[in-house]
């Protein structure tokens, strides 16, 4: 599976989602076609972000290191081997293998990005805590992310459709149309909780200000 480091789940589909809630009521072709237009306006973002980085690693990725950094000025380091040092944070000590890039906090090992623990080993020891980063926080690995550009389909009269994909008939699925009007609003996961409106005229919840009855109490 890899290394997770610090995403808590792998599922995009919420994010999709939220960004598709208005789409999603269009026809299946032109959904799809839209969200051909979101991800080719991504990539030219992302791609014309990260080719004005000046830095080794990402925006994100070096906030953080410096943060972790100035975290450390203030900790002691006794060394333990070649590599291994313990760090003394106040009441509390740690362990950091440079070689295997771990810190017994584990933030090291899951984010692969250095700690404030494993910055003090690396400025003790003189190694560059670029070193200890993970490749995919350069900002190289970030342009190489969106190199590729996102191409629209082009006029249907212009694609190129062999004969034997022409010639083929695609019916629609079968299936039992529910009588009513279809629902837009999606079902909440197991613990999620639903969104309540909350009115602007009264404070009150579950209504909007259209649809409010209650009285306004007089100041």
């Amino acid at each position: 599976m890899g290394y997770r480091y610090n995403m808590m789940t792998s599922n995009i589909a919420e994010s999709m989602n939220a960004k598709l809630k208005e789409a999603r009521k269009l026809p299946i072709t032109a959904l799809v076609d839209h969200l051909r237009e979101v991800l080719q306006q991504w990539f030219v973002e992302r791609r014309d972000a990260a080719s004005s980085l000046n830095t080794h690693l990402t925006k994100w990725a070096e906030n953080k290191v410096r943060k972790n950094n100035n975290s450390g000025l203030h900790m002691r380091v006794s060394p333990i081997d070649l590599y291994a040092f313990q760090i003394h944070d106040q009441s509390q000590t740690f362990t950091v293998d440079l070689n295997n890039m771990t810190c017994t906090c584990r933030e090291f090992d899951l984010d692969r990005l250095p700690c404030a623990h494993a910055t003090v080993a690396c400025r003790f020891k003189g190694v560059s805590v670029y070193s200890m980063c993970s490749q995919f926080y350069t900002a190289n690995a970030l342009m190489l992310a969106y190199a590729e550009p996102i191409w629209p389909v082009g006029n249907k009269s212009e694609w190129d459709v062999s004969q034997d994909v022409q010639n083929k008939i695609v019916l629609p699925p079968i299936r039992q149309v529910i009588p009513g009007r279809r629902k837009t609003v999606r079902i909440p996961s197991v613990g999620e909780d639903a969104i309540r409106k909350k009115c602007t005229r009264c404070g009150g919840a579950g209504h909007n200000r259209a649809t409010c009855k209650n009285p306004i109490p007089l100041d």
